[in-house]
């Protein structure tokens, strides 16, 4: 392996840098990598454990969900109290 500092000049042709010492190629255009649209903008812990929050909330009040002292359990399949005597 050459030990190239890559101070030497640089041809630059078709999205691709290359050193003219040791021949190391450097791409420079990344436009077929890049998704379509802006990006994201980070967000923080709190941000998302306010979003998580608020779906889980929603969840329950469009009633998939039945909260009992049990636990989360889906409305479905939370099992039916049967009466202790008949």
């Amino acid at each position: 392996m050459v030990n190239c500092q890559h101070n030497a000049a640089w041809r630059h042709a078709n999205g691709v840098s290359q050193c003219t010492r040791c021949g190391a190629r450097r791409f420079t255009d990344y436009g077929a990598l890049r998704p379509d649209g802006l990006p994201q903008p980070a967000r923080t812990r709190r941000q998302l454990l306010v979003e998580r929050d608020k779906a889980a909330a929603l969840i329950i009040a469009k009633g998939h969900y039945r909260v009992s002292h049990w636990g989360f359990s889906r409305a479905d399949s939370a099992p039916k109290a049967e009466p202790a005597f008949s």
